[in-house]
Parts: C-alpha cells; sequence; structure tokens
C-alpha cells in the first residue's frame, strides 16, 4: 500500500512538474515584452539642422523603473543664412538647454510614451540687411531668448540590445523676447516679444548602457 502510494505521489509530481513547465513555456511566448533592462542612454538629433534654428544636440537619459525617466538636451546652434537672406535674419547662433519628463505607455521593444518638455534657447547674431534707399543699406544685429513648454507622444524604438530610434511630435507653446540693434545707429533699436506655437518634431538616435 505504502509502495502504491509512494508510486502514485511521484507520478502526480512528475505530471504537475511537465505540466507546469509547458505553462510556463505558453506563457512566456505570448506576454508583453519587459523592454530594455538598461537605464541610461545616449542620444543624437541628426535631423536637427533642419529646424529653425539648427545645431548639433545630445541628449541623456535616466530610468527611474520601468515607466518613468528624465531626460536632460543640450545643444550648439550655428548661424546659417536663409535664401535670399532680405528682409529675413539669420539663424544666429547660441545653445539650448531643455529638461523632459517622460511616462511609458507600455514598456517593450517598441515603447509609446507621452512627455512634458520644458526648454530655453538662447540666441545672438541673428542678423540682417534692410534697404533703405538705393544707396544706403541698414544693417541689424540681433539677439533673442525663447522659453517653451510641449506636451509630447513619442515611441522608443530598439533596434538591437543597444540601439534604441526616437521618433516624436508634440504641440505647445512659446514666448519669444528680441532685439534688433542697427549698426549704424546704436539708438535704434527695435524691440519685440511675441508668444507663439511650439511644435518639436524629429528623431533621435539613441545608445542604451
Amino acid at each position: 500500500m505504502k509502495t502504491k502510494l509512494i508510486l502514485t505521489a511521484m507520478i502526480s509530481l512528475m505530471f504537475s512538474s511537465a505540466y507546469a513547465g509547458a505553462f510556463k513555456t505558453a506563457t512566456d511566448s505570448v506576454k508583453a515584452p519587459e523592454g530594455s533592462p538598461y537605464r541610461n542612454s545616449i542620444k543624437l538629433t541628426p535631423m536637427r539642422f533642419l529646424l529653425s534654428h539648427p545645431g548639433v544636440m545630445v541628449s541623456y537619459e535616466h530610468h527611474f523603473g520601468k515607466r518613468f525617466s528624465t531626460e536632460l538636451s543640450g545643444a550648439l546652434l550655428y548661424d546659417i543664412a536663409f535664401v535670399g537672406n532680405e528682409p529675413f535674419p539669420t539663424s544666429g547662433s547660441g545653445y539650448q538647454l531643455s529638461l523632459e519628463e517622460k511616462y511609458t505607455l507600455r514598456p517593450g521593444k517598441s515603447s509609446r510614451y507621452v512627455s512634458v518638455e520644458a526648454g530655453y534657447y538662447n540666441i545672438v547674431g541673428n542678423n540682417y540687411t534692410e534697404s533703405t534707399n538705393l544707396y544706403h543699406n541698414d544693417s541689424f544685429e540681433g539677439d533673442k531668448r525663447i522659453y517653451y513648454l510641449a506636451p509630447k507622444v513619442g515611441m522608443e524604438i530598439h533596434l538591437s540590445s543597444h540601439f534604441v530610434v526616437e521618433p516624436f511630435v508634440g504641440v505647445g507653446v512659446k514666448y519669444v523676447e528680441g532685439k534688433f540693434t542697427n549698426t549704424s545707429d546704436p539708438t535704434d533699436v527695435q524691440k519685440y516679444e511675441r508668444w507663439d506655437v511650439k511644435i518639436p518634431m524629429n528623431i533621435k538616435l539613441g545608445f542604451e548602457f
């Protein structure tokens, strides 16, 4: 009797272990991916030259768990002249700083997220020339500051265990203040300020570690 009970228990245990293993394999094959195991990433924005204030941007992101993360970005802006350059000013040189708080909706190999980005531009040298008559042109040197706040949506697509592509788009507001000073007459200063729409949209390439 004891032998039969021991054999029955052993057979039951074997079938239970086999069933548990099969169930785990089946559930593992259908469960959502856990996402990247890395908490840090460095990103570049190679298409930044297409913006109205072109430059070289580098970003650093740190994940606080699977859903929340903070991203810091900095850009060096370089001066380019628009086609014709009259009456439009050049883009100006300077820098941009931004802070972005992200919330991942569903961690995985393709992670969608929502975020809010706050940033600041400091731009100098956005100059232009104005024709006052046939014999004289007035040259104006400009500088301006931009403050903005923009909600965004985006997606982090993992190409491999370390490399990620991140397209994003958003709509927000920005406040612009600046001035143009006549190089021939420093007392001729044109100040301005305005509210405008901010539409951040680009693609980042990142390396996670």
